[in-house]
């Protein structure tokens, strides 16, 4: 069946029309020469036309990273991530012109993240898979830490029948966040989709049949599934468990163990095998199981809290209770503050970390100390905006209202949907002006938060008392 007139097409370089291939070839010079602007241009140009040209897309983005040193003398991929475009509406009605604003972000700045994923969200939509695996992998460089993009290129992996490279993608998610369904459900299909592939069972209708140990089959199947019934986790327990005894080094039994009962609840039993996989010498390294060590001990801590308070609802004068339950709740904290503190100290170029610290700190109320780390916490392009929003707090605390003007204000700038998080940002920033005397300027803020949400917080009441006083 011959393509439509309108479909776009991945094509090679040597596709393109002669006239064009000098063109490229123009570029090309161009940036050897030091001149990238005229390369982006060229590049730009063709690729309006043929936007499935993956190796004139790489020329730009080569051009755009020579533009982008020689502007600020740093290499690409050191720097943080300008705040995201919301772009979703453009991307569903028009992947093609998405994918044109998201180069015209790049020509902005090459490390925009967001404007990667839209890049390679709409060329995935449009089924130039290369180009969707090349962009999302850039944003992977970029950010590590996005699972969600990591996943989606995962899936483009999939399509495209790298199934090593699916596999590797679904494995790593998983580690990081045990238990992602979807990252277990990626492995699975990469798995199948590879052994079919390598055994040549299209059109089998069991393939099971097929595989070598019928037990494999039946693991691989439960694995897929969304286990919510009790007797299967424990099912899945005690075959970890089996596992482990034969294999006592493979970590990911000891972390199958303690996701599934975290699932029914048994937090204590799911930091106790996190324990003993911590033990183990490759355990002792292992980055993700400390963070899980840490998340399910807060966990445990949060579920005999709710136990306790829950208690003293229906027996409020338990003096003894109380006391436990402040105890309980100091120790959480202080085991916060601990773990919090313990992360910076070992990885200190975490920005995460540094966010995680200052945010903590200025919850306990030590303003002064929450500061450094916040700052430091900017150079996190996951946590950016929320550091922002902490450090114009942090500085409202102390009275440096235009300090803390300065935060927001750049806050309000990175989120571009007027969200929750946008109303919280704004709300602030009014705050900020009217305690420092701005009048005018906070009601223009607050009549933001009025038109978007009338029920927002007080800001109701702060507009009829702008208007019964003029």
């Amino acid at each position: 069946m011959e393509p439509e007139e309108n479909e776009v097409q991945e094509i090679d370089l040597k596709q393109l029309d002669p006239r064009l291939r000098a063109q490229v070839d123009k570029a090309k010079t161009s940036i050897q020469r030091g001149t990238p602007d005229y390369a982006i241009q060229i590049a730009l140009n063709i690729l309006n036309a043929n936007p499935g040209c993956l190796e004139v897309r790489k020329i730009l983005r080569k051009a755009q990273m020579d533009k982008a040193k020689a502007a600020t003398g740093k290499g690409f991929l050191k720097g943080v991530t300008v705040p995201p475009l919301m772009m979703g509406s453009v991307l569903k009605k028009d992947p093609l012109k998405a994918m044109a604003q998201a180069e015209k972000m790049l020509t902005d700045n090459p490390k925009n993240v967001q404007a990667h994923k839209l890049l390679g969200q709409a060329a995935n939509i449009l089924e130039l898979y290369n180009t969707a695996a090349y962009a999302l992998d850039v944003a992977r460089q970029l950010d590590p830490e996005d699972y969600e993009n990591l996943k989606e290129l995962g899936h483009v992996y999939l399509t495209l029948k790298r199934y090593e490279d699916a596999i590797k993608i679904g494995n790593h998610v998983f580690q990081k966040n045990a238990g992602d369904g979807d990252a277990q459900e990626l492995v699975k299909q990469a798995s199948v989709a590879q052994s079919m592939d390598k055994g040549n069972w299209e059109g089998d209708d069991d393939f099971r049949s097929k595989l070598k140990d019928q037990d494999e089959a039946v693991a691989l199947e439960q694995a897929a599934r969304n286990v919510n019934d009790d007797d299967a986790l424990v099912d899945l327990i005690e075959r970890a468990k089996i596992r482990v005894d034969q294999k006592p080094n493979d970590l990911s039994n000891y972390r199958e163990i303690a996701s599934s009962y975290r699932k029914l609840g048994d937090l204590a039993s799911a930091v106790e095998w996190i324990g003993y996989a911590r033990e183990l010498e490759s355990g002792k390294a292992d980055v993700t199981l400390e963070e899980a060590e840490s998340q399910y001990t807060l966990e445990w801590m949060g579920q005999a809290i709710e136990e306790m308070v829950a208690q003293l609802e229906e027996d409020p004068e338990n003096q003894e209770l109380q006391e436990y339950l402040d105890q309980a709740r100091h120790e959480e904290m202080e085991y916060r503050y601990h773990e919090a503190a313990r992360m910076v100290e070992k990885y200190p170029n975490d920005y995460g970390y540094q966010f995680n610290l200052g945010k903590l700190l200025f919850e306990m109320d030590y303003v002064d100390d929450a500061i450094q780390p916040l700052q430091l916490g900017l150079r996190s392009p996951k946590n950016r905006v929320e550091c922002l929003i902490y450090l114009g707090r942090a500085y409202k605390g102390k009275h440096f209202y235009d300090m803390a003007a300065e935060q927001l204000e750049m806050a309000k700038t990175e989120v571009a949907q007027m969200n929750d998080q946008k109303k919280e940002i704004i709300y602030e920033l009014a705050s900020c002006y009217e305690m420092d005397n701005k009048p005018e300027q906070a009601i223009t803020e607050y009549k933001q938060v009025y038109s978007a949400d009338i029920g927002y917080r007080d800001v109701a009441e702060k507009i009829d008392a702008f208007y019964a006083n003029r």
